[in-house]
C-alpha cells in the first residue's frame, strides 16, 4: 500500500461516506449519527492494538491552565515503574503525568430545506413544470432545469427534467445536457447533483448516489411527500458541514489550554524535542473541513490525523455483514471493551489496511502512534 494518501482534493465536497449512506433513506440518518461513534472505536481499536491501551484513560476531563475542563475522547498517562496510573492524594490519576491526548471529530453533511419549499412544498399539476437552477462560485456559470409533471395518478407519478444552461461553450452543453424521465411514488427521492468535473447527473428514485464516478461538490434532494391532485415536493440541499470551524475552534482551545498546564508553553511551535506532551485531532469526513478549519488546528494542534472515508465505510460493512439490521447497537466504546466480536471486527478493518488508518492533514503522510519510554509518538509509518 502507499505511505501516502493519494485522494485528496483542495476543495470542500460531500464526504464518501455520506455518498456511501445515502443509499439508505431513513436508516441514513441513524447511521449518520453513528458515524462518530464508529471514528471513536476505530481510534480506540488502533490503540488496543499498538500497545497504547496501559497507559490510556477515555471519557476523562483533562485540566487546564484556565482551569477549564475539557472531556476529551483518549487521554494518556505516564507509568510508575509497577506499570500502574500514578495517582494524587485523592486517589485519583495525577493529571501532571499526562503525556498526551487524543480528541475525535467529525462534522457530517447538514440537509436543510431549500428556500422554495421552506414554508410549503412545491406542488405540481399534471402538465406544470417547475424551473430550478444552481449556481455555485466553483463553476462560474447558471444551470437551469424544467422539472415537469408529466402524468399523474393515484400512487403515482411520472416527471421529466429537462436542462437548460447559459455561459457555457458547446463541449460543456453536451456534458450537462439533460433530457430524462422516470416515474416515482410518494416517498421515494430523486437527486439533482454535480460533481467535481462540472458535470451534472441526475439520480432517479431507482439509482444510487453512490454509483456516480467522481466526488459530489452540490446535491439537492427532492422528496415526492404526497400525491394529491398534484405532486408535492420537498427540496433539500445538502451543506458541506457548516459547524466546522466551531469544532475547529473547540478543539484549539483543549489543544492550548492542556499544554500550557503541562508543559507550561500555550503555543505547539515553543515546544522543544524534551517536551513530553502530544495534542492529537482524529477527524472523520475530512471533506467537509474548508481552509479556515484547517488552518484553525494545524496551527494549534501537535497533530492533526485524518481517518479516510473507505476506512469508516469498510468498518460499517463489516458491521452490518456481522450483526445486519441491529449493527448500530454495537458501534460504540463499551461495545469495544466488552464485546470481542467488536474488536474482533475493527481489527480486521486496521490489520486489512497495513494499520494505515491515519493520515496527516498537511503532509497527506499516513502516521503511527506507538509509545516509547513514557512518551507517545507520532511518525511516519
Amino acid at each position: 500500500m502507499p505511505t501516502t494518501f493519494e485522494d485528496s482534493r483542495d476543495f470542500v465536497y460531500l464526504s464518501d461516506v455520506y455518498v456511501y449512506i445515502e443509499q439508505f433513506g431513513k436508516k441514513g440518518h441513524q447511521i449518520g449519527r453513528k458515524i462518530g461513534d464508529m471514528l471513536e472505536i476505530l481510534t480506540m481499536g488502533y490503540c488496543y492494538d499498538f500497545d497504547l491501551k496501559d497507559h490510556m484513560q477515555t471519557e476523562l476531563a483533562l485540566e487546564g491552565f484556565t482551569e477549564a475542563k475539557h472531556k476529551v475522547e483518549f487521554s494518556f498517562f505516564k507509568l510508575n515503574d509497577d506499570s500502574n496510573f500514578i495517582v494524587n492524594n485523592n486517589n485519583e490519576i495525577d493529571q501532571d503525568n499526562l503525556i498526551g491526548f487524543i480528541e475525535c471529530k467529525k462534522v457530517g453533511v447538514e440537509v436543510t430545506v431549500h428556500s422554495r419549499t421552506r414554508n410549503s412544498d412545491l406542488k405540481l399539476l399534471s402538465g406544470e413544470f417547475y424551473e430550478h437552477g444552481v449556481n455555485p462560485r466553483w463553476l462560474d456559470r447558471d444551470l437551469k432545469f424544467k422539472i415537469r409533471c408529466e402524468e399523474l395518478a393515484n400512487n403515482n407519478i411520472k416527471i421529466h427534467i429537462t436542462s437548460e444552461s447559459s455561459n457555457e461553450t458547446e463541449s460543456e452543453q453536451d456534458n450537462n445536457s439533460i433530457n430524462e424521465e422516470f416515474n416515482m411514488t410518494a416517498g421515494k427521492r430523486f437527486l439533482i447533483t454535480l460533481v467535481e468535473s462540472g458535470n451534472l447527473r441526475i439520480i432517479k428514485p431507482d439509482e444510487k448516489l453512490v454509483d456516480i464516478d467522481g466526488k459530489v461538490r452540490l446535491c439537492h434532494v427532492f422528496t415526492l411527500t404526497k400525491i394529491t391532485d398534484g405532486a408535492h415536493f420537498k427540496i433539500e440541499t445538502c451543506l458541506t458541514g457548516p459547524q466546522t470551524i466551531e469544532k475547529a475552534k473547540q478543539s484549539a482551545l483543549v489543544a492550548l489550554d492542556v499544554r500550557k498546564k503541562i508543559i507550561g508553553k500555550w503555543g505547539k511551535e515553543q515546544k522543544v524535542p524534551e517536551d513530553n506532551f502530544q495534542s492529537i485531532l482524529v477527524i472523520g469526513e475530512v471533506s467537509h473541513w474548508e481552509d479556515k478549519s484547517r488552518k484553525v488546528v494545524t496551527k494549534t494542534i501537535d497533530h492533526n490525523l485524518v481517518v479516510p472515508d473507505y476506512i469508516i465505510i469498510q468498518a460499517f460493512k463489516k458491521f452490518y455483514e456481522e450483526w445486519e439490521d441491529n449493527f448500530l447497537n454495537y458501534i460504540n466504546k463499551d461495545k469495544l471493551k466488552t464485546n470481542n466480536r467488536v474488536k474482533e471486527l475493527i481489527s480486521e478493518v486496521i490489520s486489512e489496511n497495513d494499520g494505515k488508518i491515519f493520515y496527516d492533514l498537511e503532509d497527506l503522510h499516513f502516521k503511527k502512534i506507538t509509545k516509547v519510554d513514557n512518551k507517545i509518538i507520532v511518525d511516519d509509518l
